[in-house]
């Protein structure tokens, strides 16, 4: 007979996985020659994942890549960026990454690193147990996976379907990331059953008793494994008549040789091993000494050794710090401590953690983390320490972190102030991560909240909240009804009544309330006495302030959607005196007042982007940076820097996606048309899918944008018939705002082109000439040029040329770059085919290969070969 430890791994998880490792050897083969990947392999536990991962490192290492591993583990809170200490554990580095300057900063440092590292070798990182990896870890990867293109870097993840009490919505978002491939693993086959038991047991079995242990363990390798061993070493024949003794009789294996392990032990051996499974692998022989209530540091080494050699703990490592010798050993070790002293021993490790320097104990467990760990009791410290750090990750923009801790924060204690500060952080950190219960905590702390200016905060938030749950009407009764008090109180002040605030300080809340109600209008200009209250809005006399300012910035979008050029002296005022700087640099109005700057053509408007970018790496916000980097991307598309807009843009559709951010229609119309210009058509398809803006609700904010995108790219494709459909639904989705305004949406140009392309050249024109009366209207060169564009495509030959000319001459001298290289090719084209020389078609092949604008490089190759 023979044994198998079951911590030592499964021997049979190859068994029908040869298709999934052609796929992720192929995946290595690809990186070395510079175009990456990411692979996610997902199955639940035993099923194969780290057995194909292992077989991929080996094939891996074989060709020469350099592999890289990490290992998450169920042991208690994760360490920051310990997933990344363990990929470069042992290497020669380049650059201190810990010390970038924000979040995004880390993961350009990292993502240089890697990339160094990998060399024209290519570069495999295997992170295994995927779901437990630290949640900072997580973002980086998920940054890494979103741009593969150009990259010697392959990724593979392994993880399990999604687990309540581990991290994996960010899995569940580097899933859905357009790039990464999704390997799902099933369970063993009868006949494979049948083959891994003969193979095991040196005896063909039974029909009865095959089916029996497929039964029991659902088919899934490494339990079965467990259970042939259990059964080779119990002697038990693979006959029919000895299926009843199976059930059962493999599911204790683990455990009951790790309680055997751990049996010999003495009791500072078992202690030290509980302070590492509370604590987690590698941290610092001091604090595993002092958790464990260990006599000396030298003690606790030798327990470390003891526990090597127990085949608990791997080899210790150069800096004598303790690891267990597998996941699963350290899964169990958790497990056998028991609730009530894990919950202490977590304390005790919260405790010690306060205690610390920063600096000292920043990349291991947080005490905010030891005490999410534990059981409820009225402790003032926790509360302290637990609000710390829910601010800090709403920052990073890990609003489901923040909302944990404040959730444990309000279990901590009843003082009501701490209690009040709570409810409204928990109310903005499940705005971001669970919108229904933001509404409960937002109405609790508005209903014991008396300060003027924190009621105002509240509403609007709580109003957000309750607009996006689909509860339109309460949230314009909630707006309408505080702000009719601040118009009494701001009353009282203009009376002399004894308040001690001016009535300025009430017009601008009162304005910040109606900025709310103003972003309302964009998405249901159809609710009930919306209309009336913009009509009002537009009318009064502007205020000062940030609610003022804000409020002129969301008016400058709703201007801008109905062609109104006097939304641009609105955007402009909106970031006049900085008030909006104090503002979220990526979201709401600052950034609707940039969009307007920008499609106006505004020069300043970068500048003020490039601002906007650095606040938020600054705030260390993920859902400002995703808002910052989209518009920023979006300005230098314009201009004709695509290379930088497609990394802004990528940077972008990052953070909303680990943001888990529903509203990604801007992101993904940027994203797609810079790829649409530089020809990736594949990569803006599977972007414009990741959107769901087609399945999505009309009155989705801004799904016009990638609807038009859409539309673009069927166009380009040759699928005229899809590319009107889509220009149509966008100008219905357009119609109750009186969406036309070309600068915004473009939808009446790829409508016009789809419709001329099958014949139907009247109507194309009819369109055409619309866009161009809004285009003038409009005045921005940019969208001026490529609307007296559109109707040379679309109109007679005998203006192509004119038409063209002034096209040209309008955006010579503006920031639209790009729109200058297809003018330049359209005019060449058009003289050329007039029989007059053409230089333009040189000029614009030459800035459209500057911009990395291919399609049209190539068409303008084309034009220089027939001339």
């Amino acid at each position: 007979m023979t044994s198998t430890s079951p911590v030592a791994g499964a021997d049979f998880t190859l068994f029908e996985r040869g298709a999934e490792l052609a796929v992720l050897e192929k995946a290595v083969g690809v990186a070395v020659t510079g175009d990456g990947s990411a692979i996610v392999l997902r199955g639940p536990m035993g099923i194969g994942k780290s057995a194909l991962l292992a077989a991929a490192a080996e094939s891996a290492a074989a060709s020469g890549c350099l592999v890289l591993r990490a290992q998450g583990a169920d042991t208690g809170p994760a360490a920051s960026y310990s997933a990344i200490d363990q990929l470069l554990s042992g290497l020669t580095l380049t650059n201190d990454w810990r010390t970038a300057d924000g979040e995004v900063a880390v993961m350009h440092a990292l993502t240089a690193q890697l990339h160094t590292l990998a060399g024209s070798r290519g570069l495999v990182i295997v992170v295994d147990d995927a779901h437990w990896v630290d949640e900072e870890s997580l973002r980086f990867f998920a940054y890494l996976a979103a741009m593969p293109l150009h990259s010697p870097i392959a990724l593979f993840f392994g993880t399990r379907p999604r687990l309540a009490h581990a991290p994996s919505a960010l899995i569940d978002r580097i899933i859905d990331t357009p790039e990464v491939l999704l390997l799902e693993l099933t369970v063993l086959s009868k006949e494979s059953v049948n083959a891994l038991l003969a193979q095991r047991l040196g005896k063909r079995p039974d029909s009865w008793f095959t089916a029996t242990c497929l039964r029991e363990t659902g088919g899934n390798p490494w339990l079965l494994s467990e259970l042939a061993g259990a059964l080779d070493s119990a002697d038990i024949s693979p006959l029919a008549e000895h299926s009843p003794v199976v059930a059962g009789l493999g599911s204790q294996a683990i455990q009951n040789q790790v309680a055997t392990m751990t049996g010999s032990l003495g009791a500072v051996d078992v202690a030290v091993l509980h302070a590492v499974a509370v604590l987690g692998d590698g941290v610092p022989l001091d604090l595993v000494t002092e958790l464990a209530g260990s006599p000396s540091s030298d003690r606790t080494r030798a327990a470390f050794d003891t526990l090597a050699n127990a085949a608990l703990f791997a080899s210790p490592v150069a800096n004598g710090s303790g690891s267990f010798s597998q996941p699963m050993v350290r899964a169990a070790v958790y497990e056998s401590i028991g609730p009530a002293a894990r919950t202490q021993a977590h304390r005790a490790a919260a405790a010690l953690l306060s205690h610390r320097d920063e600096g000292a104990s920043a990349a291991k467990v947080t005490p905010a983390q030891a005490i999410a760990a534990t059981t409820s009791t009225e402790n003032t410290a926790s509360t302290s320490i637990l609000q710390r750090a829910a601010a800090d990750a709403i920052l990073r923009g890990s609003p489901e972190s923040a909302l944990r801790y404040l959730r444990r924060g309000l279990a901590e204690t009843s003082d009501p102030v701490a209690r009040l500060d709570m409810q409204y952080s928990a109310g903005v950190a499940a705005y971001a991560a669970d919108p229904p219960s933001a509404v409960g905590y937002l109405s609790e702390a508005l209903e014991h909240t008396s300060d003027t200016s924190r009621r105002a905060t509240l509403t609007a938030t709580l109003a957000n909240a309750l607009m996006l749950t689909g509860r339109m009407a309460e949230a314009i009764d909630l707006l309408r009804s505080e702000r009719s008090k601040l118009v009494t109180a701001r009353e009282c002040v203009i009376e002399e009544c004894a308040i001690d605030d001016s009535a300025e300080h009430y017009d601008d809340l009162i304005a910040q309330l109606n900025c709310i109600i103003a972003i309302a209008s964009l998405t249901s200009p159809d609710f009930p006495g919306l209309r009336d209250d913009i009509a009002a809005m537009l009318t009064a006399p502007p205020t000062t302030g940030v609610g003022g300012r804000s409020l002129d910035g969301v008016l400058a979008i709703y201007h801008a959607f109905r062609t109104e050029p006097e939304g641009v002296g609105r955007a402009i005022r909106a970031m006049s005196d900085d008030a909006l700087d104090a503002t979220d640099p990526g979201r709401g109005p600052l950034q609707m007042a940039l969009k307007v700057l920008t499609i106006a053509d505004v020069p300043e408007a970068l500048g003020h982007l490039d601002s906007s970018v650095r606040r938020a790496e600054r705030l260390g916000s993920l859902p400002a940076v995703a808002g910052a980097y989209t518009y920023r991307a979006h300005a230098l598309f314009l201009r004709g820097r695509l290379s930088d807009a497609y990394q802004d843009a990528t940077t972008a559709r990052w953070a909303t996606t680990i943001c888990g951010l529903d509203n990604r229609a801007f992101v993904a119309s940027v994203f797609a048309d810079i790829c649409i210009a530089t020809g990736r058509y594949a990569d803006a398809q599977a972007t414009l899918d990741w959107s769901q803006v087609v399945t999505s609700p009309a009155a989705q904010p801004y799904s016009v944008f990638a609807l038009s995108s859409y539309a673009r790219l069927h166009r380009v494709r040759g699928d005229f018939e899809s590319g009107l459909r889509l220009a149509r639904e966008v100008e219905k989705r357009c119609a109750p705002s009186n969406g036309g305004n070309p600068a915004m949406v473009g939808w009446r140009r790829e409508a016009a082109l789809c419709l001329f392309a099958v014949g139907r050249s009247v109507e194309a024109a009819e369109l055409a000439a619309e866009d161009l009366a809004h285009a003038r209207r409009w005045g921005a060169p940019g969208s001026l040029a490529a609307s007296l564009r559109l109707t040379a495509e679309v109109g007679s030959t005998s203006e192509k040329v004119t038409l063209l000319e002034e096209a040209t001459a309008l955006v010579r001298e503006s920031v639209a770059r790009l729109e200058l290289a297809y003018c330049l090719v359209a005019l060449g084209a058009a003289k050329a085919a007039a029989g007059h020389p053409a230089p333009e078609t040189e000029e614009g092949l030459e800035l459209a290969l500057t911009f990395g604008a291919l399609p049209l490089a190539n068409l303008a190759r084309g034009e220089v070969a027939r001339a």
